[in-house]
């Protein structure tokens, strides 16, 4: 792809990253509560704290559903287009073996991330107790 049109692309996912960050605050400000604990951060926890955490988040989900799926989706948004970024500032085959192992390390967990906060979304609108 010609430079000119890398550039453009490069701009334009970033408004986008920077768009769906808004959108983030924005409901953050707008004092939209939403728990997000992720298993990392859970299995810090105590065994008694998790199930704590685990039943403030379905009744947050419960309460309001829909503004959890809009936080999920706009969560995966976020780190699909940090996929898409990678992808097209710096292509995978000028790179040293090393970097390139790195690099798609940081994309598969983005990718990760993306798709657990989709299905996380979808099993929110199915049943808020399943998140």
């Amino acid at each position: 792809m010609e430079e000119k049109k890398v550039e453009e692309a490069i701009a334009l996912i970033q408004a986008a990253a920077e768009a769906v960050e808004r959108a983030r605050a924005f409901l953050v400000g707008a004092s939209v509560s939403l728990p997000s604990f992720p298993p990392t951060d859970l299995g810090t926890l105590l065994p008694a704290d998790q199930e704590s955490a685990r039943d403030h988040a379905k009744k947050a989900y419960r309460a309001s559903p829909e503004w959890a799926a809009v936080h999920y989706c706009l969560m995966s948004s976020s780190c699909s287009l940090a996929v898409s970024q990678l992808l097209i500032q710096q292509p995978l085959a000028p790179h040293s073996p090393a970097e390139v192992i790195t690099r798609q390390k940081k994309m598969v967990d983005e990718a990760k991330a993306a798709g657990r906060a989709a299905y996380r979304s979808a099993l929110i609108l199915c049943d808020p107790d399943t998140h």
